[in-house]
C-alpha cells in the first residue's frame, strides 16, 4: 500500500489526491540499491539538494551515527545496516513534509533505531510507516491502520491505546499466551543494558573484522589506482615489457581487493544476523 501512495507501483484502481504544496520522501525497501557506492556518506547525503551544504550533511550523518572521519567512508565498504542508515540520513535530508518510511529498523541495531525515533521526533511533517517494531510504534505512533486477516482497520491513538482497548487477537487452536510479569522502568532499563552489552561482546569480532576489511580495501583499492595509472602510462608509450608485468600486477592486486569484499560480506551478513537476533531480545523486554 504504501509503495502505491508514493508512486512507486501503478495503480490498480482508484485514483490518488495530494495537496498541491505536498513534498514526499520515500524509504523503501529495495531504495539502498540506489545509492552511490563510489560516493562518501556526506556527499551521498548531500546529493538530495542543491541547497545543503557539507555543514549540515555532516549534521544528519552524525545524527544517523557517522560523526568526524566516518562520515569519509565510501557507501561500497558499508554494512547493509550502514547502508540504510545513510539512507535514512538521504531522506531526512529531502525538503519534504511528509514521509513514508517502509520497515526503516531492518538491519539496524537499537542505537541506530533510537538515533531514527529521534531524528524522526525533530521532523516538522507528517509520517506514514510500515513497522513491526513496537519501539517505534509506541515512540512515533499516534493513529494506526492495522492490517489484520485479509482486512484493515483504523485506530486513532497511541500503539499503548490499542493494545489496552483491542489489542492482538490469538490464532485460532493456539494456546493463550501466559501474561508476562510487569517489569517496572528500572528493571527494564537493567535488562536492556545487560543484554545489550552481551550482543556488543558477541558482535566483536566481527566487527573487527570488518572494520580491519574496510581499512585495508581503501589501502589496497589505492595501490590499484596506482598499477592502473602506470598501466596507462606504459600503454600510452608502447612499453610492451612494462605493460606484460603490470598487467599481472593489476590482477593479483584486483584479486586481493575481491577477496576482501567476500571477507566483508561474510563478516557483514554474520553481524546483521546477530543485530537482527538481539533486537527481539530488546524488543520483547519493552513489549
Amino acid at each position: 500500500l504504501l509503495n502505491y501512495i508514493a508512486g512507486e507501483l501503478p495503480l490498480q484502481q482508484g485514483k490518488l489526491d495530494f495537496h498541491p504544496s505536498t513534498t514526499f520522501a520515500h524509504f523503501g525497501q529495495t531504495n539502498i540499491e540506489r545509492l552511490n557506492v563510489k560516493s562518501t556518506i556526506i556527499d551521498e547525503i548531500a546529493s538530495v539538494s542543491k541547497d545543503m551544504g557539507i555543514p549540515e550533511s555532516r549534521s544528519i550523518a552524525g545524527r544517523m551515527m557517522f560523526s568526524g572521519d566516518l562520515g569519509d567512508k565510501k557507501v561500497e565498504v558499508l554494512s547493509g545496516g550502514e547502508r540504510s542508515r545513510v539512507m535514512l540520513g538521504k531522506i531526512i535530508g529531502t525538503p519534504a513534509n511528509l514521509l513514508f518510511l517502509d520497515e526503516p529498523t531492518n538491519h539496524l541495531d537499537m542505537q541506530s533505531i533510537d538515533a531514527l525515533a529521534d531524528a524522526i521526533d525533530e521532523f516538522e511533517g507528517s509520517l506514514i510507516m510500515v513497522t513491526h517494531s513496537e519501539m517505534l510504534l509506541r515512540r512515533l505512533a499516534d493513529a494506526l491502520i492495522i492490517f489484520h486477516k485479509g482486512s484493515a482497520e483504523y485506530f486513532d491513538g497511541t500503539y499503548d491505546e490499542f493494545l489496552e482497548k483491542i489489542g492482538w487477537e490469538e490464532e485460532e487452536g493456539a494456546a493463550p499466551k501466559k501474561k508476562k510479569p510487569k517489569i517496572n522502568h528500572k528493571e527494564r532499563k537493567k535488562l536492556r543494558k545487560a543484554v545489550t552489552q552481551e550482543r556488543n561482546t558477541v558482535r566483536k569480532p566481527y566487527t573487527t573484522e570488518i572494520k580491519l576489511c574496510e581499512a585495508k580495501i581503501e589501502e589496497v583499492e589505492a595501490e590499484l589506482d596506482a598499477k592502473n595509472a602506470e598501466l596507462e602510462k606504459a600503454s600510452n608509450s608502447g612499453d610492451n615489457s612494462a605493460i606484460m608485468e603490470l598487467s599481472r600486477e593489476v590482477g593479483l592486486v584486483q584479486q586481493e581487493v575481491d577477496a576482501l569484499f567476500e571477507r566483508l560480506e561474510i563478516a557483514t551478513e554474520k553481524d546483521d544476523e546477530i543485530v537482527a537476533e538481539y533486537e527481539l531480545k530488546l524488543e520483547e523486554i519493552d513489549a
